[in-house]
């Protein structure tokens, strides 16, 4: 502060003032995690963004992902928040590896994000079970017999599932 006395009685007081801006870049404060979903229902991937200044993007299997109305969406309105919803899970669409993006907040921070890999498994039961034995193959409903002391190799075989 300076404060100066001129002639004729009038106080002139200046004040210098100065600012330093903090720029915090955007981190990761949850990452998407794998997760088992049935055909038919709803999944939503976590992503969330601290000090978030860069726009959500999603990518599944390498591969970047539109936002479709009605099968995926993002939060409106929330702030830093990516978090990817599917409606409707579908085997042969959405099973695979997900990853979350965010483009950087400005040309010169270089701090864009990408998350680690989740894998969403769309679950479906298999359409048919087979047990097979080294030495005879099982009839739906049927037993298997094993002589005391004598090695089995034992196989369950399932048919169109996921996972296998």
């Amino acid at each position: 502060m300076r404060i100066a006395m001129e002639r004729g009685g009038w106080l002139w007081v200046a004040f210098f003032i100065s600012f330093r801006v903090i720029v915090c870049q955007q981190v990761f404060s949850t990452e998407p995690s794998s997760m088992l979903v049935p055909p038919g229902d709803n999944a939503t991937l976590a992503c969330l963004v601290k000090n978030m200044g860069g726009e959500c993007r999603w990518q599944k299997n390498g591969k970047p992902v539109g936002l479709f109305p009605g099968k995926y969406s993002l939060p409106v309105g929330e702030e830093g928040d990516c978090s990817l919803t599917i409606a409707r899970v579908d085997l042969r669409i959405d099973d695979g590896e997900w990853q979350c993006q965010v483009t950087s907040s400005s040309v010169s921070s270089q701090d864009a994000l990408v998350s680690s890999p989740a894998r969403l498994t769309v679950q479906v039961p298999p359409s048919s079970i087979s047990i097979q034995s080294s030495s005879t193959s099982v009839r739906p409903g049927g037993l298997l017999t094993v002589t005391e002391s004598r090695t089995e190799s034992v196989t369950c075989i399932t048919r169109f599932s996921n996972p296998a």
